[in-house]
């Protein structure tokens, strides 16, 4: 990728999420998992949390169409975390909705 041989960590880390959005909604969800976790981890490494907390939702919302339970929980317990402590409450406000709406607890919520 252009992105990785220009050393721009961010534009691989989108490229990533990006590549792993499009494979989900194929329905090739092992190669959306491969790219979502690579992103995950560029996102990690440079320490951008607001994309991190993103891609989290992103693997959350895959996680529910594999079926992996633990994994769905564990993604929308670490967007929501990230999203309290950066203060950003309209990603707040949307993994407390899909929490819900999946039947997660979150920390800090009341049960549904």
């Amino acid at each position: 990728m252009i992105t990785r041989e220009a050393n721009f960590r961010t534009g691989l880390g989108w490229a990533q999420q990006t590549l792993g959005r499009i494979a989900q909604a194929r329905g090739a969800y092992a190669e959306a998992e491969a790219h979502l976790t690579a992103a995950r981890e560029t996102f990690a490494a440079i320490r951008s949390r607001y994309e991190l907390g993103r891609t989290y939702l992103d693997l959350a919302s895959l996680a529910r169409l594999q079926g992996n339970r633990e994994a769905l929980v564990t993604n929308l317990r670490a967007a929501h975390d990230l999203f309290r402590t950066l203060r950003v409450e309209k990603y707040v406000r949307l993994a407390a909705h899909l929490a819900r709406q999946f039947g997660v607890v979150l920390s800090g919520e009341p049960p549904a």
